[in-house]
């Protein structure tokens, strides 16, 4: 199905989906439920691998019949060879880290290219939710209130790392 006719497909999604060249091998840190290793796979006909640390997430991965792995980013990568992958993503879940530098630095090791992408604090929605409402916004892309968000650093870009 072309990425036209889907029903819904995020925005990062089609934009990563346009960076990732067709046949690449993609290893997706911090998948989710995996919606964009599906994308890429349907897409691109890429050969992806995610990592994940929730477990709930890494059943519905499973269910959609994706290889992923529990892992924590803030570990490292130590099980992956150097330039084992085409691309590394890291969409929406570098500032979910302690440990930024050595996450990118693993990540760069491991993909030929990496893909970081932050979700939007600044967005006309979440402003308004702060300016009218005086609280920490939650949306699609921000689902979390503020003492229970896995964010650690507030960042917004969508940007391509090659060595």
């Amino acid at each position: 199905m072309a990425i036209e006719e889907r029903k819904y497909v995020r925005l990062d999604h089609r934009i990563i989906c346009k960076i990732v060249e067709p046949g690449a091998t993609v290893l997706d840190l911090g998948c989710g439920s995996g919606e964009l290793l599906v994308l890429l796979q349907e897409q691109k006909n890429a050969r992806c691998q995610g990592i994940e640390v929730n477990d709930h997430a890494i059943f519905q991965c499973v269910e959609k019949g994706l290889s992923v792995f529990h892992l924590d980013l803030d570990s490292g990568l130590s099980g992956y060879p150097d330039r084992a992958f085409d691309y590394v993503v890291l969409n929406q879940s570098l500032q979910e880290t302690l440990h930024v530098e050595v996450v990118l630095n693993e990540a760069l090791r491991v993909g030929r290219r990496v893909v970081v992408g932050f979700p939007n604090f600044a967005h006309i929605k979440a402003r308004v939710q702060l300016f009218f409402r005086g609280v920490t916004p939650v949306t699609n892309a921000l689902p979390h209130l503020w003492y229970n968000t896995p964010n650690l650093f507030a960042m917004n870009a969508i940007f391509v790392i090659t060595r």
